[in-house]
């Protein structure tokens, strides 16, 4: 993978998210990683940071984690800032590198550092991804013209010929009616034909009939001779360009992934709950305390408010998902990190390599289940352990169906 040998990638926020997101690109083995972060480590990053420790506490996330994170594969050059991002942050840094992916970052930054990332030449293409308590998200924006090289990542498929007749157009039967295995729209070349010799060499699209004959070009010209026997077709990868849109113009009419049929409003809803928590964390200059029922109220409210700027409205807010959204939301989940985290890493090293189908351009996933509805709860339940007892708590002994920390 020559691309991803010489690409470069950064990675902002090194929390749990974030730390899964570097594992998983340093471990492919691009030739720059980035890592930077301006925040310090706090107890409750300990349970899903796997690269701090209880004596980094206190010690910039970035610069704890790079000795660590730079021992998975000694051929990725590793490096650490701590800086912070903000609208005022001169940017120009960023245009070393091919992809800049985002986590933890209040979305006027995203869309400030989104909108950066398209003015470059090439553009840089941009992911940005939280997890917010059982809900999770990542968005994708590979800029105008992202050219896809191979869709699937798959062999091609070749066949054993076993006819070709003259005709407008010809249809390629397969040898001993072996199945095919290619679809409408897909290329083929040929080679090791007899008769129809014209063929050899020869690429064409392809629409199928049944899973053992295809039709090809036209056929009944002189240049094509009638076919003897032999012959192997062979398809061929053709590039393919997609278009994306930019962070600001997807917020409002956001291009979604269903993930799950059995729920299918609920990446919009979840989409409708993120933006609130960002219009909440501006509002009140934080996020909504973890079971705090008046935080909630008001997150549902601005939620609603949200909806009547979208280009494509929720028909039915879920309210339910809203609240467990903003009782959870300070929560970090080490399960979803991980998954989260690999996917996005999966789309970093298409975004540099230019292989496989990338997202357009949102999903959203959520673990709500998890949560046990019936079990009283109060904001001090979730206060980490070390923390409470640093602060003269009472020893609780009560099992929590929430995991710790939130």
């Amino acid at each position: 993978m020559k691309q991803m040998a010489n690409s470069a990638i950064l990675i902002y926020g090194m929390g749990g998210l974030g730390i899964e997101i570097a594992k998983n690109i340093a471990l492919a083995g691009v030739k720059n990683l980035t890592i930077q972060d301006c925040k310090l480590a706090e107890i409750q990053d300990l349970g899903t940071q796997f690269f701090l420790r209880e004596e980094d506490v206190g010690k910039n996330r970035a610069e704890a984690s790079s000795s660590r994170l730079a021992e998975l594969n000694p051929y990725v050059s590793l490096s650490a800032l701590k800086t912070g991002l903000d609208c005022d942050s001169d940017l120009s840094y960023l245009a070393r590198y091919q992809c800049v992916i985002l986590t933890e970052a209040p979305l006027k930054v995203q869309i400030c550092v989104n909108n950066f990332c398209r003015q470059q030449t090439p553009q840089i293409k941009f992911i940005s991804a939280d997890v917010f308590g059982v809900c999770c998200g990542a968005f994708c924006d590979f800029g105008d013209n992202f050219e896809i090289t191979d869709l699937d990542g798959e062999e091609p498929k070749e066949i054993f010929i076993e006819k070709i007749s003259k005709g407008k157009p010809g249809v390629v039967s397969c040898f001993k009616n072996k199945m095919h295995g290619f679809d409408t729209g897909d290329h083929v070349t040929f080679r090791e034909i007899y008769g129809m010799t014209a063929l050899n060499g020869w690429t064409c699209q392809i629409k199928v009939l049944s899973p053992y004959m295809f039709e090809i070009c036209d056929t009944t010209g002189e240049e094509f001779a009638p076919y003897k026997h032999g012959g192997i077709a062979r398809q061929v990868k053709v590039s393919q360009n997609a278009s994306f849109k930019s962070l600001e113009q997807e917020i409002l009419n956001p291009s979604l992934l269903i993930p799950d049929l059995c729920r299918f409003e609920a990446p919009a809803n979840i989409h409708l709950g993120f933006l609130a928590l960002h219009r909440f964390n501006e509002k009140f200059k934080r996020f909504p305390k973890a079971w705090c029922v008046d935080d909630s109220s008001n997150l549902v409210s601005l939620a609603k408010g949200l909806n009547t700027e979208l280009t494509n409205k929720v028909t039915t807010i879920d309210e339910d998902l809203l609240n467990v959204l903003s009782y959870t939301n300070t929560g970090c989940l080490s399960p979803l990190c991980a998954a989260l985290g690999g996917f996005v890493a999966q789309e970093g090293i298409k975004a540099v390599t230019g292989k496989f189908t990338p997202l357009k351009q949102w999903l959203y996933l959520d673990c709500r289940d998890v949560i046990n509805k019936e079990e009283a709860t109060t904001p001090d339940m979730f206060t980490p352990r070390l923390v409470k007892q640093q602060l003269g708590y009472p020893q609780n002994k009560t099992k929590l169906s929430c995991v710790y920390p939130l």
